[in-house]
This record gives structure tokens, C-alpha cells and sequence, in this order.
């Protein structure tokens, strides 16, 4: 029996998707398509756990999957945009999907946007970019694939078995003001091998999910140059590794969990909320919350007007009542972290904050 919990906003037909399954069958395959992937408007939290999980678990069909000892340290917030309404989205042709983060700390800002193009064939890997803003100094870097892999081939179903190859070049650099501090170029050569290799029930702290496993296993060999003012591009060296990935997937919810291994830690992250908003919203990042962490009072830093502004907790739950203010009192919410939606006069902003 699947359980769906709907709330419709009316300023902006938000829709909020807290799907639990209680007593799934073990003998159903699921398939993943594009359709599964997470919308342009949604807002994803996912939870980090870096102690507990390391154990993928059995391959095979009808497999239990038992994550719930999971224990966040952590929480990330990803908000899913139009590349196009994304500063420098434009240089990453081809995206029709981008992933966003954005930490707003005393030191400065941190941004980091993946993008994706969702076909029906498969989630295409584009490129990415990463920004550090603050007043004494700048940091950004930018990284391209060609071809384009197919990190997911679609319709996904147990057994399928692919590889992908890639050359990635990221280049970066740290400036404060007009002098360039240091410049790096590293160009990738990247294998990825690709198998379903199992099908059945995954359990997180945050539900149960009926789900198809991906093993991913991918071999990098990377080359390192320097820029120096006189002799420009100089070559460092070059260094191989190999780092495998297990993800699970699910109906409705796309990527529900995902056990990361490289050479030195494993990480588990499992999906703990999901908002959905309606399509077509634009995002603005023309807006910062501060201080964050917050104690009794939360403030909004834009010249835009802010038409409305809600505060849900990590479970999806409107937190306090919708407000226009740029104050807000949030003297009453217990210490945890919160997701903010505003709707502005360029768009809608969510940004997450934490009550100390």
C-alpha cells in the first residue's frame, strides 16, 4: 500500500510529496525513465551519514536492503532549476536540467550547480560549476565533458549492463580583485562501467522504497597543469584512481540512496524530503538569509520586493505561518535546519537555515 500525502499552496501550487510504502512486493521490478528524475522546481534534501553504512549489501533479484540504522551528520539541500535562469548556465549547452546548492556562510557564499540533460534515453552529464564569494578573495571553476556520458541509460531495469567514456576539463581559479592568485587545468580521462545488478526493497531512516540498485565503477586518469605569469601552462603530473558507487532508485522519487567509495572514506546519503513545485518557476539566487545559524531572528537580504516567505522543517511541514516580512521571528522553532521558499519579484528562492 502506497501512502500520498499532497499539500497544494495556492500562491504557488506547491506540491509536497512524502510517499511511504508499507509492505511492498518483493517480487515487483520497477523501471526508471526520465519521467523519474526530479523536476525543474523541486527541492530535494538528502541526509549524509559518513560513520555507519558501509556494507552495499547482496545483488540480485528480491534483495532487502536495511538502511535504517543510518545516521545524518549532515543535510543537503539541492534545488532542481532551468539552466538558463542560472548564471553561467548558458555555457553548458545541451543542459536542459541543473542541480543547485547554495551555502550562505559568515566567511563568504559557496555555489555549486551540476548540470544534466534528461532525455529519454538516459541522464547525460553536461558539466559543472563552482563558486566561492567572499570579500577578500573569489574562487571559481567550471568543468566540461565531451561527449556528454550517459551516467543512467533509460528505460532502466534490472540486469542492464553499459560503460560510458569521457574526457573532462576543469580549469580554476583564485582571484582577488583583478589578480589572479593561481590557475589550475586538470583534464580527466574518465570509464564508467554500469550495471543493475539488483532489484528489491532499500529501507532508509526516511521510508521504505520498492527500488532498483546501480553499480557504478568508474577509472580516472587525471593530468595536472599550473599557470605560471612567465612560461603559462606547466605540466605537473598525472595521478590514476577508482571509485565505485551504489545508488538506489525509485518511482516517483528518482535516486532514494547512494553508498560512495574512493580510496580513502565511504559516505551513505539517503533522500529525506522532497517539495515539488510547479513547472516553469524561476529561480533567483538574488537573495541571502543571514545569520545563519539563527537564533531568534531570521532576516532576508535583497532589493526585491519578497511577496511571500514560508519556513518548512526537513519532513515538509510549514514550520511557522507564511509572512511578507523581511524579519522573521523564529524565536519558537526548535534548533534543526529549515528550508525557506520565497517568492519574489524575479522568481521563486529556497534556501535552507539553521536554528541554533
Amino acid at each position: 500500500m502506497r501512502q500520498i500525502i499532497t499539500i497544494i499552496k495556492p500562491f504557488l501550487g506547491l506540491i509536497l510529496l512524502m510517499i511511504y510504502f508499507n509492505g511492498t512486493d518483493l517480487n515487483a521490478q520497477i523501471t526508471i525513465t526520465r519521467d523519474d528524475i526530479p523536476p525543474v522546481g523541486a527541492v530535494v534534501v538528502r541526509d549524509m551519514d559518513s560513520a555507519n553504512i558501509s556494507n552495499p549489501g547482496g545483488s540480485g533479484i528480491n534483495q532487502v536492503w536495511d538502511f535504517s540504522g543510518a545516521v545524518s551528520y549532515y543535510s543537503d539541500t539541492v534545488v532542481f532549476a532551468n539552466p538558463s535562469d542560472i548564471p553561467d548556465g548558458n555555457l553548458f549547452t545541451g543542459a536542459n536540467l541543473a542541480e543547485g546548492r547554495t551555502v550562505f556562510e559568515v566567511d563568504g557564499t559557496f555555489s555549486n550547480y551540476i548540470y544534466w540533460n534528461n532525455s529519454n534515453s538516459g541522464l547525460y552529464a553536461v558539466g559543472w560549476s563552482l563558486n566561492f564569494g567572499s570579500p577578500e578573495f573569489t574562487y571559481m571553476a567550471r568543468e566540461f565533458y565531451s561527449p556528454n556520458p550517459n551516467t543512467l541509460p533509460f528505460p532502466l531495469t534490472f540486469g542492464l549492463e553499459t560503460a560510458a567514456s569521457t574526457t573532462a576539463e576543469r580549469t580554476s581559479s583564485t582571484r582577488v580583485g583583478n589578480l589572479v592568485l593561481d590557475s589550475s587545468r586538470v583534464v580527466s580521462h574518465i570509464t564508467q562501467m554500469i550495471l543493475v545488478d539488483g532489484s528489491g526493497v532499500v529501507t532508509t531512516p526516511a521510508g521504505t522504497y520498492n527500488s532498483l540498485r546501480v553499480r557504478e565503477m568508474s577509472n580516472h586518469i587525471d593530468s595536472t597543469w599550473s599557470w605560471t605569469p612567465f612560461g603559462g601552462w606547466e605540466f605537473e603530473g598525472t595521478e590514476s584512481y577508482e571509485m565505485i558507487n551504489y545508488r538506489w532508485f525509485a518511482n516517483d522519487f528518482g535516486e532514494v540512496a547512494t553508498l560512495s567509495f574512493d580510496e580513502t572514506f565511504a559516505e551513505f546519503q539517503y533522500l529525506s524530503s522532497i517539495i515539488v513545485s510547479s513547472p516553469g518557476i524561476k529561480y533567483s539566487n538574488e537573495i541571502s538569509l543571514y545569520p545563519n545559524p539563527a537564533g531568534d531572528m531570521l532576516y532576508i537580504k535583497t532589493n526585491m520586493p519578497v511577496y511571500r516567505v514560508e519556513v518548512f522543517n526537513l519532513n515538509g511541514q510549514p514550520a511557522i505561518p507564511a509572512t511578507v516580512n523581511k524579519e522573521i521571528d523564529i524565536s519558537n522553532l526548535k534548533p534543526g535546519m529549515y528550508i525557506t521558499i520565497m517568492e519574489t519579484a524575479n522568481g521563486y528562492n529556497t534556501q535552507r537555515f539553521v536554528k541554533k
